[in-house]
């Protein structure tokens, strides 16, 4: 894979992002991420967060579609400055409420290519200051490393609720608005809990190797097999109650199956 960047400044934030699962550095300026609170303000301002939101899987799919469109009208031309190789797959709102003593446990994220082939990357776009006490992230160096394994609504993913023991494996991260955390889809990360009087909000943008093949991975017990099904951002979207349930619709291709069911 060609990790080449017209911009050197991004290479040992890359470095960083293969050795250790994550990176951090600014990007954006004031103006996009105005551009991305007035997106949410638009669409959300009026609405009451008590929890975790995620707008992808709480709105009627016109309007995840609209906002996953929007979002990538604002930044996909930056980030694509620090991955010319790559394509925007699909991007959403993530919102802790104020005041929310509960933390979002470390865990992976779905894997939406074949991880041994290919990489495709969470980019975590803060609009605001975040760090520990208003439910900023924590993740665990290098643990993308951790498994082979596949990760689905089908799958289910590991979640490893937060312990003092796991204090000194984790690391907590302060990020300015402008910044970005970029970090694989199997880097455990988690949020701490919300102590502030004042919501979260954060946009979450997955980004994958251009030339990678975009499957949801369905484990089929009867065979002892894989199915790998083709999918699209617009695809998730509109499937995705039923995928978050490992239901695959029968409109959805199926691509291929791999001999055996991920461990």
């Amino acid at each position: 894979m060609d990790m080449s960047l017209p911009n050197k400044k991004y290479q040992p934030f890359l470095k960083s992002l293969n050795e250790l699962g994550f990176c951090t550095f600014q990007i954006f300026d004031d103006q996009e991420i105005a551009s991305l609170k007035s997106l949410y303000e638009n669409n959300f301002g009026e609405k009451k967060i008590e929890q975790l939101y995620a707008s992808h899987n709480s709105n009627p799919v016109e309007q995840s579609l609209k906002i996953n469109e929007s979002i990538k009208n604002i930044v996909e031309a930056r980030l694509q400055e620090v991955f010319p190789g790559y394509n925007y797959f699909v991007g959403h709102f993530m919102v802790k409420g104020a005041n929310v003593e509960k933390e979002f446990p470390l865990h992976q994220d779905w894997n939406i290519v074949e991880e041994s082939v290919y990489k495709s990357y969470q980019v975590w776009i803060p609009l605001q200051l975040t760090y520990p006490a208003n439910g900023g992230l924590f993740v665990v160096p290098g643990s993308h490393q951790f498994f082979d394994n596949y990760r689905s609504g089908s799958y289910s993913i590991p979640v490893v609720p937060f312990q003092d023991k796991l204090k000194h494996v984790v690391t907590d991260l302060i990020v300015p608005s402008g910044n970005v955390v970029i970090y694989h889809n199997g880097l455990f990360h988690a949020s701490h809990i919300n102590t502030t009087a004042e919501i979260r909000v954060a946009v979450i943008v997955n980004f994958v190797e251009k030339e990678a093949p975009l499957y949801f991975f369905q484990k089929n017990i009867a065979t002892n097999s894989t199915d790998l099904y083709s999918i699209s951002g617009e695809i998730l979207l509109n499937y995705l109650p039923d995928l978050e349930k490992g239901i695959v619709d029968e409109k959805i291709k199926l691509s291929k199956s791999l001999a055996t069911c991920s461990v």
